[in-house]
């Protein structure tokens, strides 16, 4: 069965970007622990999305007491970006 991060009863979560974020140690950008810009806020703590990319297609997740929680592509379509401040 696949756990989406929805799913969690009593508990809102927030999706927002990051700036600064790990960089895949994998030089073929594949893998399945892949750090994101995306970070969720749940309840009080904050976790680090991940993808799991071995094609075309990625799948993304946060980890939560060793367990695996995926996140509907929905909930990531509608983040704003961040831009960075232009130095003149």
């Amino acid at each position: 069965m696949v756990n989406y991060l929805g799913d969690i009863k009593g508990d809102t979560f927030t999706i927002f970007r990051t700036i600064h974020f790990p960089r895949n140690r994998r030089q073929d950008g594949y893998g399945d622990k892949i750090p994101t810009e995306y970070m969720v806020k749940l309840g009080t703590r904050t976790y680090r999305v991940y993808a799991i990319c071995w094609s075309n297609a990625a799948s993304f997740y946060i980890k939560i007491k060793g367990e695996r929680y995926f996140i509907h592509d929905y909930d990531l379509d509608n983040i704003p970006a961040i831009h960075a401040a232009s130095h003149a």
